[in-house]
């Protein structure tokens, strides 16, 4: 799991290369979306994006990559016991996976606070 995942971000990496937008928030928020809704916590009816808000014309590369991770992840998962929804998260947040040039998960995705779910991924409510 975690050569598919560094596999993606060097992908990302070359992206950002001609693109710095790739590293701002919405962007981000664009690419973690996918992984959340077709890995971590798989939703019917969500479709993968065609706009990731790079500046640059490499929304279709990215959505290529972006499919290829989550099509290997969902393919490994069964054999790797990621049979929940903190258990995909948690090897998709991969806090010692790091690039050659030292970029980590979050610097493309964000980090999702694991404690704000419930067992079935459901968002934790707290009472006011």
């Amino acid at each position: 799991m975690e050569q598919l995942l560094l596999d993606l971000m060097r992908r990302l990496e070359a992206v950002g290369d001609r693109d710095e937008s790739l590293y701002g928030s919405v962007v981000r928020e664009k690419l973690g979306d996918p992984i959340f809704y077709l890995f971590v916590q798989p939703t019917p009816g969500y479709l993968m994006p065609d706009d990731y808000g790079l500046l640059c014309d490499d929304n279709p590369g990215i959505k290529v990559a972006m499919r290829e991770y989550i099509d290997g992840a969902l393919a490994l998962a069964p054999s790797l016991g990621l049979d929940t929804f903190h258990k995909r998260l948690a090897a998709f947040q991969l806090e010692d996976a790091r690039t050659e040039r030292g970029n980590y998960f979050d610097d493309f995705f964000g980090w999702i606070n694991p404690n704000q779910f419930d067992h079935d991924g459901n968002v934790v409510r707290t009472k006011t």
